[in-house]
């Protein structure tokens, strides 16, 4: 009977007119010794597994039944533990006692405290306790791993600790710069006859001043507002120069041309720069202690800078000129050598700090232990490692009072050097409703330079919504070289004309958003979300009822961080303490938003998102568009708004990057939590951008903003629910891929199977979502059908693959990897006229598509379907991903692409033509705008010269338009007949042509009239007349395709892009 089963699997499969590996079914293995080797597609030479020489005896075919090769091959649980789990495992006798110990615990811990605790709820009671017990402890998973920034303190304390780590070594540098000018004054006696001492001097000078100027005096103004003032800036004058003017909330915007700076050219501290951290009385006084330092350090270099010999004329009047060896006088002498004496007081109290802030081991590590001991703790394996990361994961999840983070170096002294490197910067608090539970949002204020602010007198800002880890502190860089102050500071004389120093290469530095649209003249608005660093919220649930009550436990934890109340502080935690949710970062961002529109008297607002911080913008413009269609005169309309690599919902992220049931789990453990943001954008009528990268790594594309629009756009009339998620195919379509049989020719679904039949342009305006999956599964089987006919084309000189490499095959459509050449440039495709784009109108970049090798024998039969799924893998869908990467993540991958094509796609098209009706006609109107398929075409012209040239890589293919997939499917079919009908190409006819239809159909739908007229009119921002049946793009947004990743910044073509977009709308 299986020597029957395997030939009927044969027969089955050279219908199609190609030899297909059978069905392998388990039940096959082990006892037929007389499967040829045809049958098994295995070398004469090589055994088929299971297969034996000699009989086999009853007892080995029933273990051959029972325990197949292929089931042990499989790698276990225990395979993947670490090395000393494993040995547990794996060893009989410690198993038995580790399970014998688990017991006991489960005993001890668990069963005896319930069965005690049974006898006062009863049996019921206990059940539904530890139901909700596993119901919280879920939902609390589910918010640290959404919101990492807020659930614990492990991020602020990951940052406290790098820039404590960045802070000392800093000052350590500045230290020893000065002591080497120092030195080099001193040396002078030694070195009159070198001609290199004026020069030397020029650049020691240089250094000092930067140090100075960017880092002493930073720490230094810190210092004193934390120590002296309790961290309110707005209560102290760092100079007595300068008048300080506080920005409040009722004030509004102040005059930007008043430029308040310190001494040295850093902004005053302004707002209230805090002292949230918990430190011990030793903290502080050491704090206090290196503020005296620096001040004295200061003291010290001001006095040497007093006596150097200076400018008298010209632009630079008052500053320091060369000096020569023989100018220097004892006074010079005497303050040099004071300012090595305060540098080096410098340098060793930072010594002493440097355990404290750079301690990342464990506190048992210690210098006296051996070397074994080191490698053992060093061992991430080791088990105890393992328990005390474990450990350290759950008090980071629970324990919800920071624990000294950073020392001397925290996150308060972070936020005050932010403030100082931007002029006129300020913090203000902005109070959240009553209804939304209270409490205050820390802000942000950095106003743009005079010589960037527009002339008009419309006053722009920008509301930027930090990504899920981000706080605003590291919004705008941990380095203290960003910032605008530089532009204001003084420069070093010397006999060079310092240009490299120059206000056009300063304003080209953009390392941040902040950065970027301050170049701009926009006012840039930071905050936290509540639950993120200092913004919080006063009521949660129960809030009111143990407010006083929490009141006096607050007050005792201020008193310092003990063990004995840990257990309080993670009660406390879970039910009382508010934590984030996507209602609270909503709420968060309406209320600064509103805030800024009616307080601040913002005449056009920009909100951006970058992330989850798109669900916060998309939400806050939503919001303030129907407030402002409600003539509600306090709220204004939002000139642009920007989601920048966002997602279409949160659980259709979660099942991409964890597991088909995480949507599910995480709809299940907060039924309440709404992060629909494609339902938000959708409804939102202001002027808006999707930003989306196909490559993203973190957000999957199928689960992306634009995908999720697309999908609703099209499938769904608008209705974004559960759009984005996992979907299973049709189960014909299953059933067919599963007996590697034509698409709609399963032989074992009882339902009768019909072709279906493509869409036609324009009786259809929209395609169905059966239309989608049938043309999923098209694409698929005949990128099945081109691997088997790769695989058994056995081409001479190659050895034969393996069991296990045959296995991995078996479902696998061999397409490797998406590569970017460094010669990308971002979305060129979409240039306007106000674009100049060079030489590179029409690139978007070399985006190569490195495919397997697909050669096969000259005059194959074979050589058809290669080239049929060549052209088809790398087809370009304008918007991200080619069609061969999406075939290989699944159905509902391919259904994204195609909508998105379908949605957005035409935009990128419409551009193109654009660009080139303005190079041949520039009085054309939009009416005349013609698609021609050279439209389509988004290679490089690196392409172009190489295709003339004849030297093209070898390997690598290039995105391939879709009508020139078109023509050559075209081609392929025309010339079937001279291979024969049971050629490779003949087997998938049918699913080749419903490619072909299907692609015919994209093309005349996004060439017709009223597509192209409302992609123009998405493209210019404009709003559309058209209805809602024309298959044009109204209400979608305009995309904005990137190749930067997730969370790097933008190229700068991207930002030169963004820039028209701001020109354009704002």
């Amino acid at each position: 009977n299986n020597n029957n089963n395997n030939n009927n699997n044969n027969t089955s499969s050279k219908e199609d007119g190609i030899i297909i590996p059978p069905i392998d079914h388990p039940r096959d293995r082990g006892y037929s010794d007389s499967t040829s080797d045809s049958d098994t597609n295995m070398p004469p030479s090589t055994p088929s597994r299971g297969v034996t020489d000699s009989p086999q005896t009853a007892p080995n075919l029933i273990s051959n039944l029972l325990f197949p090769q292929c089931l042990l091959d499989v790698p276990t649980a225990a395979d993947l533990l670490p090395v000393s789990l494993n040995a547990i495992v794996c060893h009989g006798k410690f198993m038995a006692l580790v399970l014998t110990m688990v017991y006991l615990v489960v005993l001890v811990l668990v069963w005896i405290p319930l069965y005690i605790v049974s006898f006062g709820i009863g049996e019921i009671g206990v059940y539904v306790a530890l139901v909700l017990l596993v119901f919280g402890i879920g939902r609390f998973i589910v918010r640290y791993i959404t919101f990492p920034g807020g659930s614990s303190y492990r991020v602020p304390t990951e940052i406290s600790q790098e820039f404590a780590k960045y802070s000392i070594r800093i000052l350590d540098n500045a230290a020893n710069v000065c002591i080497d000018l120092s030195n080099h004054l001193l040396t002078s006696s030694s070195r009159k006859k070198s001609s290199r001492f004026l020069s030397d001097f020029c650049t020691l000078w240089e250094r000092v001043v930067q140090y100075r100027d960017r880092i002493l005096e930073v720490y230094r103004d810190t210092f004193r507002c934390l120590h002296d003032c309790q961290g309110q800036a707005t209560e102290i004058h760092i100079s007595t120069d300068l008048t300080l003017a506080c920005t409040t909330a009722t004030e509004g915007i102040q005059d930007t041309e008043v430029i308040h700076r310190t001494e040295f050219g850093n902004n005053i501290l302004k707002g209230d720069i805090g002292t949230t951290t918990p430190i011990s009385s030793y903290t502080f006084e050491e704090r206090g202690n290196l503020c005296k330092l620096l001040t004295k350090q200061l003291s010290d270099l001001t006095a040497l800078e007093n006596l150097l010999p200076k400018r008298t004329t010209g632009n630079k009047k008052g500053q320091i000129k060369g000096i020569t060896a023989d100018a220097i006088s004892n006074d010079i002498r005497n303050a040099a050598q004071q300012l090595i004496k305060s540098s080096k007081e410098v340098k060793d109290a930072l010594q002493s700090l440097c355990p404290s802030a750079e301690s990342t081991v464990d506190e048992d590590d210690n210098n006296g232990s051996s070397n074994s001991t080191n490698s053992r703790q060093s061992n991430p394996n080791n088990p105890r490692a393992i328990i005390k990361k474990a450990k350290d994961f759950l008090e980071s999840m629970f324990d919800r009072v920071q624990p000294g983070i950073g020392g001397i170096f925290n996150m308060d002294v972070l936020r005050g050097c932010v403030i100082a490197r931007y002029i006129n910067a300020c913090q203000y608090w902005v109070p959240r409703s009553m209804k939304n539970g209270g409490g205050f949002v820390d802000c942000l204020h950095i106003p743009p330079l005079p010589s960037d602010t527009p002339k008009d007198g419309v006053k722009r800002a920008v509301l930027y919504c930090n990504p899920n880890a981000g706080l605003y502190e590291v919004s705008t860089g941990m380095n203290l070289v960003g910032g605008n102050v530089k532009l204001y500071q003084h420069q070093m004389p010397s006999d060079d004309d310092a240009s490299s120093c120059s206000d056009s290469t300063h304003r080209r530095e953009e390392t941040c958003w902040a950065d970027f649209y301050l170049n701009q003249g926009y006012h840039v608005f930071l905050f936290n979300y509540s639950g993120y660093g200092r913004s919080y919220i006063k009521f949660g649930r129960l809030g009111r009822i143990m407010a006083r009550f929490c009141c006096l436990r607050n007050e005792l934890e201020k008193s310092g961080v003990s063990s004995s109340n840990k257990c309080w502080r993670i009660f406390k935690s879970m039910v009382f303490d508010v934590k984030p949710s996507p209602d609270s970062l909503k709420a968060d961002a309406l209320t600064v938003a509103e805030h800024m529109t009616t307080v601040l008297q913002i005449d056009k607002l920009v909100i951006h998102g970058e992330s989850i911080g798109g669900m916060a913008a998309a939400s806050t413009a939503n919001e303030l568009c129907t407030k402002a269609n409600n003539n509600n005169k306090t709220c204004i309309v939002p000139s642009l708004l920007i989601c920048d690599r966002t997602f279409c919902n949160l659980e259709a992220t979660a099942q991409r990057l964890v597991g088909g049931w995480a949507g599910p789990a995480i709809r299940l453990l907060t039924p309440f939590w709404n992060t629909d943001v494609a339902r938000d954008f959708l409804n939102t009528t202001c002027p808006k951008v999707v930003a989306n990268d196909g490559c993203d790594i973190i957000i999957a594309d199928v689960s992306s903003l634009r995908s999720g629009v697309a999908l609703a756009r099209e499938f769904h009339s608008n209705d974004t629910h559960r759009v984005g998620w996992i979907c299973d195919a049709p189960i014909e379509h299953r059933m067919s891929d599963w007996e590697n049989v034509g698409v709609m020719k399963s032989r074992l679904f009882q339902k009768t199977p019909t072709i279906q039949a493509a869409p036609i342009w324009p009786a259809d305006k929209r395609i169905s979502i059966n239309e989608a999956f049938y043309f999923a599964a098209c694409v698929k089987r005949i990128g099945k059908v081109a691997t088997a006919a790769k695989r058994n084309a056995k081409p001479a000189g190659r050895r034969q693959p393996s069991h296990d490499q045959e296995h991995d095959e078996e479902e696998g459509i061999e397409i490797t990897t998406l590569r970017i050449s460094s010669s990308t440039t971002a979305n060129k495709d979409h240039d306007c006229e106000e674009f100049d784009n060079g030489d590179d109108d029409d690139s978007v970049g070399s985006i190569c598509l490195s495919l397997s090798n697909t050669s096969s024998p000259n005059n194959s039969p074979n050589d058809d379907i290669f080239e049929a799924w060549k052209v088809l893998s790398c087809c370009d869908g304008l918007c991200g991903l080619h069609l061969g990467i999406c075939v290989k993540h699944g159905h509902d991958c391919v259904v994204s692409w195609l909508s998105s094509t379908l949605t957005y796609g035409c935009q990128s098209v419409t551009s193109v033509a654009e660009q080139r009706r303005m190079a041949n006609a520039a009085t054309a109107n939009d009416g005349d705008l013609e698609i021609i398929s050279h439209d389509f075409d988004r290679r490089s012209k690196e392409y172009s010269n190489s295709h003339v040239e004849g030297e093209t890589e070898e390997g690598v293919v290039h995105p391939i338009p879709i009508p020139e997939v078109i023509s050559t499917l075209k081609k392929l079919m025309d010339r079937r007949h001279l291979r024969g009908k049971d050629c490779g190409i003949g087997t998938v006819e049918t699913e080749i042509r419903y490619c072909i239809s299907m692609m015919e159909y994209i093309v005349d739908r996004i060439a017709s009239t009223q597509v192209v007229e409302s992609s123009l009119n998405a493209l210019h921002f404009r709003e559309n007349a058209q209805g809602d049946d024309n298959g044009g793009e109204e209400d979608v947004g305009f995309f904005f395709k990137l190749h930067c990743g997730h969370n790097n910044q933008f190229s700068v073509d991207e930002r030169d892009y963004l820039r028209l977009i701001l020109k354009k709308n704002v």
